[in-house]
């Protein structure tokens, strides 16, 4: 019987490109490629935050693969308030 290798996924840099929506759906992020590097932006926010973010916002930076994973960028923190008087 002959050994057979077992394929593994290969991921890709550019697999990341697309539109991405937050868990809620309120939120949209555009993943785009800039110098080599990894970043994303609002494009969409519904939100009902004190501050909704507005489109252009740069949420993910400077990301770059290696490895088969993507590093070294930032992500920005979401900050959600609550009223607790509600």
């Amino acid at each position: 019987m002959a050994d057979r290798a077992v394929a593994q996924s290969t991921v890709k840099a550019d697999d990341i490109f697309g539109l991405y929506e937050d868990e809620t759906g309120e939120r949209r992020i555009e993943i785009f490629k800039q110098n080599n590097q990894y970043s994303g932006k609002i494009i969409a926010d519904h939100s009902n935050t004190d501050r909704p973010l507005k489109p252009g916002t740069l949420v993910l930076k400077k990301f770059t693969f290696a490895k088969n994973e993507w590093v070294n960028g930032t992500v920005y923190a979401f900050a959600y308030s609550t009223n607790a008087s509600e």
